[in-house]
């Protein structure tokens, strides 16, 4: 499927995140700037994963530039999947959550998607991550995708909101069927 993604849309990368499971560069973070906290990287459950530290909240963005692509975006042939894994600690509420936001040449957020989770109890009580995925239609006007990954934690000393594992890639077809995220309200 990655060769016929790359023959259909030879000059995109297969993954537009750069460092999408946090293993390059010293403390795992090249490419990634941070927003708010202290960001880590460990291994955790097999998965090399950011976590917060010991601030209740810690994020890191990436902003990735689509203006080669604004043909494909203004014409709405431009799609793409979402996945990550998310994750937190044993009974813990604390929780990953992942950002996609579609903005213009103004820097304005033309639409936004975020997952965050999984709750507690959705992870069966046990410290793991579990999948999320979307797919969505690249809004017109759209120029570049800000990628923020967030932690929190709301229980213990560490925050173990869990991230890895971010990809955002082109795919093909009409996606008009699907549901894309909800428009922001006007501010």
């Amino acid at each position: 499927v990655d060769d016929l993604k790359l023959n259909f849309f030879p000059d995109i990368p297969v993954n537009f995140v750069k460092n999408p499971g946090f293993i390059e560069g010293v403390d795992g973070l090249d490419f990634w700037t941070t927003r708010e906290g202290t960001p880590l990287v460990h291994n955790k459950w097999g998965h090399i994963a950011l976590n917060g530290g010991r601030k209740q909240t810690t994020s890191i963005q990436q902003d990735v530039s689509l203006c080669e692509y604004e043909k494909m975006i203004d014409g709405g042939r431009l799609n793409v999947s979402i996945a990550v894994l998310l994750g937190g600690y044993k009974n813990q509420e604390d929780y990953g959550e992942l950002t996609v936001q579609f903005k213009d040449i103004y820097a304005t957020t033309v639409q936004e998607w975020t997952q965050r989770g999984p709750t507690a109890a959705e992870r069966g009580l046990s410290s793991s991550m579990l999948p999320y995925s979307a797919y969505i239609i690249v809004p017109v006007g759209t120029r570049y995708i800000r990628v923020i990954c967030s932690a929190y934690r709301n229980a213990g000393g560490n925050n173990d909101g869990l991230i890895t594992d971010v990809e955002i890639m082109p795919q093909l077809g009409d996606l008009s069927n699907i549901s894309t995220a909800p428009p922001l309200p006007p501010t």
